[in-house]
């Protein structure tokens, strides 16, 4: 590469020295020509790579669309050795089972009598949980923000959403993640239903697991007392299988879900009061 000269002020230059401005005129076209080569040089490289670069791109993604095909082909002929379900082909409709599952595991009953007084008695018991809130928020606006009153009002909301049910539980989830629309303390408050909800007694757990493997349940599954966490649905406990199963062996830790008591009942009549307001 030609090296580049300082600038040599040609004005300053006599008019004897003609020759002189002439050769440097030469130099510095010679000079900004070679530098205009070497920048188009550079252009071309940069746009040979970019063109290999979409070549091997493309030629990549034409390999791997014959490897799906020839996959799928594969795939194909095993589905068709596979026999399908045997309700496929019952004729049933699954928009009939859907409706027979919901009337067994619903618990609102099955005449319109039983069903308006569970919607009644789930209205009745949120609007108790819900007066105390009427007496207690003016009483923490006028004690002010940091009070106790406005501190113990805030704990009771938390408490009465969880005693409410998973319905008002998850609402609240959801409302405590739009700060664009609550207030920050409700947000800092609520928020904590995003991590752990408050969980259900021992009593009640032995309960259930009594229901479900019988009194000797112990004799399938040694678990702690104390649950290692808890969500609007349920919790889950540590537990030791003191028999095996077909996918672990005895001795094996594992996580067992106790589910709280009344959820479906809950989550049934909410969707019920919900179907009947929008219908």
């Amino acid at each position: 590469m030609i090296p580049i000269h300082p600038a040599i002020p040609t004005k300053a230059l006599s008019p004897s020295c003609q020759p002189i401005r002439r050769l440097l005129f030469h130099y510095n076209s010679r000079n900004n020509s070679d530098m205009l080569a070497h920048k188009l040089s550079l252009q071309k490289a940069a746009l040979s790579r970019l063109y290999a670069r979409h070549l091997l791109t493309l030629a990549a993604a034409v390999a791997t669309a014959e490897h799906a095909r020839r996959n799928f082909k594969v795939n194909s002929t095993l589905c068709e050795t596979i026999a399908k379900p045997s309700e496929w082909s019952s004729g049933i409709d699954l928009f009939e089972r859907r409706a027979e599952f919901g009337k067994q595991i619903s618990s609102l009953g099955s005449t319109k009598l039983s069903r308006v007084w569970a919607a009644g008695s789930r209205i009745v018991s949120l609007s108790l949980l819900a007066c105390p809130l009427f007496v207690l928020t003016p009483l923490a606006a006028l004690a002010g923000k940091d009070s106790k009153i406005d501190k113990f009002t805030w704990e009771y909301a938390l408490w009465s959403i969880e005693q409410a049910g998973p319905t008002f539980i998850k609402l609240t989830q959801w409302a405590s993640t739009r700060n664009d629309l609550f207030s920050a303390e409700f947000v800092s408050n609520f928020s904590r239903l995003q991590d752990e909800t408050r969980g259900h007694s021992w009593n009640e757990t032995v309960k259930l697991l009594t229901k479900t493997f019988g009194a000797d349940y112990d004799a399938l599954l040694q678990l702690d007392t104390t649950p290692i966490g808890s969500g609007c649905i349920a919790q889950v406990y540590r537990a030791t299988l003191q028999k095996p199963t077909s996918l672990h062996p005895k001795g094996a830790q594992v996580a067992v879900k106790v589910q709280h008591p009344h959820i479906l009942h809950k989550v049934c009549v909410d969707f019920y009061i919900l179907n009947k307001i929008t219908a």
